[in-house]
């Protein structure tokens, strides 16, 4: 979310970070920073972009299990 809030930031490269170890982290993050043109050297398609922001709520939720369960351990 912090992303979102740099407008300049136009490209991503996740490569060996924790967060890709979930596979849905690509389409969070293009749904959270719409300003994004490519992550991890891939461009964001148009159709990248609707998916992920038809996703988003089902993505925030599944994250938030997450965490919970991180919590709890």
């Amino acid at each position: 979310e912090h992303l979102a809030l740099l407008p300049a930031i136009a490209e991503l490269t996740l490569t060996g970070n924790p967060c890709t170890d979930w596979k849905d982290y690509k389409d969070y993050i293009i749904a959270k920073v719409p300003q994004l043109k490519r992550i991890d050297s891939v461009d964001i398609t148009k159709s990248m972009k609707i998916i992920a922001e038809q996703r988003l709520e089902e993505l925030e939720k599944e994250l938030e299990e997450k965490a919970e369960e991180v919590r709890y351990k």
